[in-house]
């Protein structure tokens, strides 16, 4: 959360709001749950020797609280000092883990979905640019999962109760809600209807924290969203809307906290908290950015060189994006609050990742204006650092940009042996794997996926013999130890001939295959259909009695413990359809046979056969797939269904096949 208090206002009125400030984030310890820790008044900083003011980081289920930045004229020197801060004043580094839980975990689906909802109900709309670049942003992250380049990779070296947290992001259907403002939660002052704004505007409506939950509660509701430590959902408020952590007042006297206004409960840009059955709602408040403000403070710094920077050409979504990593980054980390946070001290309840490196920005890259540093999937943002345990050396360093790759090592593999001809998943074991670019089994390249710093699932691909698992990163290739021998058991079985190559759809048909490397227990599959009465004959020939299937060509496929044979055009099976008989061109004849008939219908084969009823026709000629020529042969007087049989079955008997011998 970026905490912004009372603005810069005339002297004397300035007095009298200060005088009464100094209880403000005290007493809202009593209205907010677990709220213990009192703390120093907002106090604008003395020159601009510092670009901060002392505060508390957290109050009650509220977290990431820090410290407001000071935008009045003259103030550029303080804050390009900040720049290159190890960490923000104040601060208690290292972190510490407190025992709760953390997001992004193999047990929540080894990923956060992050899912942005703008809340614009009618005359609140945002700009389609802003809401672009903002999902832009998400999306880029999610397209940079795995790699070291930039502040999220610093996630990779936390864990909670639940598992050690993977970087791998995906972003779930941006929300646009048109649902109306509720009635003001908190009360606007007067004042605070002008100046918030660069354009001189201000607010004209006031949401409380219980607003902001209850918003969220029925986007996920209405959508059937899940509420885990998997989803943070994050919560744009539309500009003109001030939001306050209690309902009731914020001016003089409220005790309350809120966004950037002239009152002294001024406190903050966005925060995050957890609310719902479990505790599972992890959200982000995110009210619109406030700069050039004339409250004198802002939620960015404007002293970097060329004002407001606005690196995408839309300074609110630039500005606001640094705010929104702050806040996912201390989501993820600490979503109950019990996790990640630094020791308090007496008048600090505790910061989190974020809140140490509040507008610590590092080396900037790009013009005046445009500066950047961190270049996400191709595309340009300016937010702050992130703090890093890793990198805590005591008032030299902390906040970082990225995370170097390191050569990686594999010291296990959950499975060590398996078939010639690969497949299946195995769990590689070790360190430095965060930004891994490659896995390879000997020479054979494998998928994989980033499970957390010191696992990767990875596909085995097929190989021979024994074979190293290495992974690659950017440092490097992990070095090559007995830890990581992968055993190639035999080889895969070859199918070089099905005979016969074709049969009945309906299955039932005795085919002898022939290949190499037959084993007991070996399965064969048509087209992916088990067949039964599996024989295995010798280490080159199965017996095998068909399935049913559709028509069509299949793949015949024999497996073994070595992996199922490759498909190959040695191995095709061609089901045909059932014959039918549709015509005779002759219905009748003696009874001593030696009448020409020709036989109509389709699906005819070569070396198809005809029946008188149970006598065979002589001279059997197949014309065509539709067409035979049969001589009848001799029979008693008798009414006979004319019937052919091929390689797809016997035609069904009918009306039109009838044939009367006299």
């Amino acid at each position: 959360m970026t905490i912004h208090p009372a603005a810069a206002r005339p002297q004397r009125t300035r007095n009298r709001l200060l005088a009464v400030a100094t209880s403000v984030v005290a007493l809202l310890g009593a209205s907010l749950v677990g709220a213990t820790a009192s703390a120093s008044p907002p106090q604008a900083p003395a020159g601009c020797s510092s670009p901060t003011v002392a505060g508390p980081s957290r109050i009650g289920r509220i977290g990431g609280i820090v410290h407001p930045q000071r935008a009045a004229p003259g103030c550029a020197a303080g804050a390009a000092a900040g720049l290159e801060a190890p960490y923000l004043a104040g601060a208690n580094p290292p972190l510490v883990n407190h025992g709760g839980p953390v997001m992004g975990t193999q047990s929540t689906g080894d990923q956060v979905v992050i899912t942005p909802i703008f809340w614009e109900p009618s005359g609140f709309a945002f700009t389609s640019g802003y809401k672009t670049l903002i999902t832009g942003y998400l999306n880029d992250l999610a397209a940079d999962s795995g790699k070291v380049g930039n502040v999220f990779a610093t996630m990779f070296q936390y864990s909670g109760s639940n598992g050690a947290i993977n970087y791998r992001m995906s972003v779930g259907t941006p929300v646009s809600d048109t649902t109306a403002l509720p009635g003001d939660g908190c009360t606007l002052a007067s004042n605070d209807t002008t100046l918030i704004y660069a354009d001189g505007t201000g607010y004209s409506h006031c949401l409380d924290d219980a607003q902001v939950i209850a918003e969220t509660q029925s986007v996920v509701t209405a959508g059937s969203l899940p509420t885990d430590l998997g989803h943070l959902y994050v919560l744009f408020l539309p500009k003109h809307v001030e939001s306050c952590f209690n309902a009731g007042s914020t001016g003089i006297g409220s005790n309350n906290a809120c966004t950037l206004n002239h009152q002294p409960s001024a406190a903050y840009c966005a925060y995050h908290s957890f609310a719902g059955a479990g505790q599972n709602l992890i959200y982000a408040n995110m009210p619109f950015p406030a700069y050039q403000s004339g409250t004198g403070f802002s939620c960015t710094a404007e002293g970097l060189g060329g004002g407001v920077q606005q690196p995408n050409n839309d300074k609110d979504a630039d500005v606001e994006i640094s705010p929104l990593s702050h806040e996912m980054a201390e989501a993820i980390t600490d979503p109950r609050l019990d996790t990640w946070y630094d020791t308090p001290t007496a008048t600090d309840g505790g910061n989190e990742n974020g809140d140490n490196c509040a507008y610590i920005y590092g080396t900037l890259s790009g013009a005046a204006g445009f500066h950047y540093n961190q270049t996400i999937n191709g595309h340009h943002y300016l937010t702050q650092e992130e703090f890093s345990n890793h990198d805590f050396v005591a008032g030299v360093s902390g906040c970082l940009q990225g995370i170097a790759a390191v050569t990686p090592a594999v010291t296990s593999l959950s499975s060590t042996s398996g078939p010639a001809a690969g497949g299946g998943h195995l769990t590689i074991t070790g360190t430095g794997f965060p930004g891994a670019s490659a896995v390879h089994f000997g020479a054979a390249s494998a998928t994989f996926t980033i499970l957390d710093a010191g696992h990767i699932d990875a596909t085995i691909p097929a190989g021979s013999g024994v074979a190293d698992v290495t992974v690659t990163t950017a440092a490097g290739a992990s070095p090559t130890t007995g830890a990581d021998h992968y055993t190639y058991t035999g080889s895969a079985p070859t199918v070089t001939a099905v005979s016969p190559a074709s049969g009945p759809a309906a299955g039932g048909q005795h085919v002898t295959i022939t290949g190499t490397g037959f084993a007991n227990g070996a399965t064969v599959a048509f087209g992916g259909t088990p067949a039964s009465a599996v024989t295995v004959v010798s280490p080159t020939s199965i017996t095998v009695t068909t399935p049913k299937h559709a028509k069509g060509t299949v793949d015949v496929r024999v497996s073994t413990s070595s992996g199922p044979t490759a498909v190959t055009s040695a191995d095709r099976y061609t089901y045909l359809a059932r014959p039918k008989v549709s015509g005779l061109s002759r219905a009748s004849g003696t009874r001593k046979g030696g009448t020409r008939v020709t036989i109509t219908g389709k699906g005819f084969t070569a070396g198809s056969k005809v029946l008188f009823g149970s006598t065979a026709g002589k001279h059997v000629t197949v014309v065509s797939a539709t067409k035979i020529r049969v001589t009848s042969p001799k029979h008693k007087v008798a009414r006979v269904h004319v019937t052919v049989k091929s390689l797809g079955g016997t035609s069904p008997t009918s009306r039109a096949d009838r044939y009367r011998f006299s």
